[in-house]
């Protein structure tokens, strides 16, 4: 761990006066290192995006990514990645000033000084310090970011188009589903994993079903879409995060959601109660497109919010 004194000469206007100034602060660099042999590489963005003024040491199994390094290293210069086949071994603790595992579950390495996220309550590992994506992932030693990024590229895109992306089994398009594909003037993009058929999706004209999707292929199609759908609240574990609201957020698409995910994570967005068929008139009618780049402008204001709050929440992890 260094530190770095940081000068800032400014000027400013006080009663028509231009008064400069010296500011002093110091910087905390450290060396970091963030591992996984697990998964969850989709949340190796926004830690770099929070961790950008340290030198971070990515360690991935290649087998579990989908070209998330590649994006990384285009938007972040100070990155660097390396593949592993094994687990790490507890030499490489002293080797850094943190070390963030991507899954309290993940054997790739265990140690106390390390700090894990934490996906669901029940996964904690021997870590005395753990990070939770969302709101209902609680307990001792746990503090809370919502995971949002600045991707290099996004789009407003106001084309009536909506993209659900995650894990998702045909028998989940149920009669509310159907009834608001049907009957809302959109197009949907569908892309999941989870299940081997998904014809119940397939037969509607204005569907479309990805599989097996590349990184840099998902973010054109979310560039491309006006909304993010969630899923049915029907469907939903909310004990853990899902990483679609990641997505929606750092790409800045409104969600389409329920109420309860509203209210937990105060995201602005397209809001139901139990069931999709309740916006559709909404959707069809009175989101215009400026409504729409109103609804995106808010998404935008939040973002700044939150990434300025998970940088002030990892300072302090980093301190313990």
């Amino acid at each position: 761990m260094h530190v770095i004194r940081v000068i800032y000469i400014g000027v400013f206007c006080a009663e028509r006066r231009l008064i400069s100034y010296i500011y002093l602060y110091d910087m905390i660099y450290m060396k970091i290192a963030i591992i996984s042999k697990f998964g969850h590489c989709e949340c190796l963005f926004f830690l770099c995006e929070i961790l950008q003024e340290h030198k971070i040491t990515i360690y991935i199994a290649p087998h579990h990514t989908k070209g998330e390094e590649h994006s990384l290293c285009k938007m972040y210069s100070n990155i660097e990645v390396i593949k592993i086949t094994e687990n790490l071994t507890e030499e490489i603790v002293p080797m850094y000033d943190e070390i963030i595992k991507l899954s309290s579950n993940d054997d790739v390495l265990y140690h106390r000084s390390i700090i894990s996220l934490l996906h669901v309550s029940s996964l904690k590992d021997s870590s005395n310090r753990y990070i939770s994506l969302s709101p209902f992932v609680e307990g001792e030693n746990v503090s809370y970011m919502l995971p949002v990024y600045n991707p290099i590229n996004v789009r407003t895109c106001y084309n009536k188009s909506i993209t659900f992306v995650g894990y998702f089994m045909n028998r989940w398009v149920d009669e509310d589903l159907q009834y608001f594909i049907e009957n809302s003037h959109h197009t949907f993009n569908f892309v999941v994993w989870g299940d081997g058929n998904y014809d119940n999706l397939t037969r509607f004209p204005n569907v479309a079903v990805y599989y097996n999707v590349q990184y840099d292929h998902l973010t054109e199609m979310i560039n491309n879409s006006s909304y993010i759908l969630l899923r049915n609240a029907s469907y939903i574990n909310y004990d853990r995060f899902t990483g679609m609201i990641s997505l929606a957020l750092s790409f800045k698409k409104p969600m389409i959601f329920d109420k309860r995910t509203k209210e937990a994570y105060n995201i602005p967005g397209i809001v139901y109660e139990k069931r999709f068929s309740e916006v559709i008139d909404t959707l069809n009618n009175e989101v215009s497109q400026n409504v729409y780049e109103k609804l995106v402008n808010s998404i935008s204001e939040f973002n700044k919010d939150v990434i300025n709050k998970n940088k002030r929440t990892i300072r302090e992890l980093c301190k313990k």
